[in-house]
């Protein structure tokens, strides 16, 4: 004797609950056998400690010999219980057989409909394949996408992209959900990121953006995007600023002589850069190098023979971004000019030195040898 339905889900109940109805389901049971085969059965829901209301349409089910029987399941959500997710099991028992089929019900937690409008830089509605919203609960760091979502406080992050190639991003720290909300964001807030460095022939490779959440335990969720092409960068912030050991946004750029395939191979230097905010996001960002002692200098000596690549990567706490890297005829120098107070982690090929800082101002060589 078998079970002819896996499991059962009675879907979602949406909040508020006076007038829910019950939802029935059914659950079959073959028999195999050559004699007809008497069932007792028992089902339950439980949310932690709290029973569900749960009715059979009978508690004892014949299932004649080569044959099937079923039994109506019904899920009530209209009681004092809490809400939240419902799971238990239908078990039938004969003599000493036993089958169990999972159940699930949602009584849906207080909830709300939210719907999120972005318009693009002409002031219309961007199409939903250029344009992704996501929210985050500042509480549980658990993320959702708009529509139905339970009461709560998130932080609210949108990515739009143009249609020439530019890349938008846009972040409200935190959002307070509490009833039913129609939010727009608009692209035309959003600013331009431009970094500028000594060098007339100098190009962005490649900036990354970001931020970080913590919640009041102590957890901890970072989040960042890249954009190869600078120019074609714009940050917004939307909402108040909250506490800044709640919130930090950063952006790192890198900034080098281009390829003309847009990479750094072979460039004689790079810039690193990072840039950070506490309790809100970027409003576009204009940084500005007026003298390679703003930074630290480290000669970066690569020894060794034929082709490798040379890695690079900033970090600091709550900035964690991906190194970038490079193609380089060995032996080689770069010239690197980097943002202090960062940790700095160099690499080549497979060989990896330990990150550390360095100090505006200061020259500092470090060497690399593939084997």
């Amino acid at each position: 004797m078998v079970a002819t339905t896996s499991s059962v889900s009675f879907g979602t109940a949406q909040w508020p609950h006076a007038d829910d109805q019950p939802v029935s389901r059914t659950v079959g049971f073959e028999n195999f056998g050559s004699a007809a085969v008497p069932l007792d059965l028992v089902g339950s829901l439980k949310n932690g400690a709290a029973a569900g209301v749960l009715t059979l349409s009978a508690d004892r089910l014949t299932v004649p010999a080569g044959g099937t029987a079923s039994v109506q399941v019904t899920s009530h959500t209209m009681h004092a219980g809490p809400d939240g997710l419902y799971t238990g099991k239908l078990t039938a028992t004969t003599g000493n057989q036993q089958v169990a089929v999972p159940l699930v019900a949602d009584k849906e937690v207080e909830s709300y409909d939210v719907a999120v409008t972005v318009l693009g830089t002409d002031g219309k509605p961007l199409p939903a394949d250029r344009a992704y919203v996501g929210l985050v609960n500042v509480d549980t760091l658990e993320a959702g996408d708009p529509g139905r979502v339970a009461k709560g406080k998130y932080g609210l992050d949108v990515t739009a992209f143009g249609a020439n190639g530019e890349h938008y991003r846009m972040v409200q720290p935190e959002l307070t959900i509490s009833r039913d909300s129609k939010l727009f964001v608009d692209l035309r807030k959003a600013k331009p990121v431009k970094v500028t460095v000594p060098r007339a022939d100098a190009g962005t490779f490649v900036v990354f953006f970001g931020y970080e959440l913590t919640n009041r335990t102590g957890d901890k969720a970072l989040t960042f995007n890249l954009q190869p092409q600078g120019e074609k960068l714009f940050l917004g912030r939307m909402g108040r600023p909250v506490s800044g050991d709640r919130f930090q946004s950063f952006v790192a750029s890198y900034v080098g002589k281009l390829a003309a395939d847009g990479t750094l191979t072979d460039t004689p230097y790079v810039y690193g850069l990072v840039d950070t905010r506490r309790g809100q996001f970027f409003d576009g960002l204009q940084r500005r190098i007026f003298t390679d002692r703003q930074l630290a200098h480290v000669v970066a000596r690569y020894k060794g023979s034929g082709e490798s690549d040379w890695a690079l990567v900033g970090r600091r706490p709550g900035v964690d971004t991906l190194p970038i890297a490079a193609s380089v005829k060995l032996p080689a120098t770069v010239h690197q000019y980097l943002e202090p107070r960062t940790d700095w982690q160099q690499m080549l090929g497979e060989i990896q030195n330990e990150p550390r800082q360095y100090k505006a101002g200061t020259t500092t060589y470090e060497t690399l040898t593939t084997p």
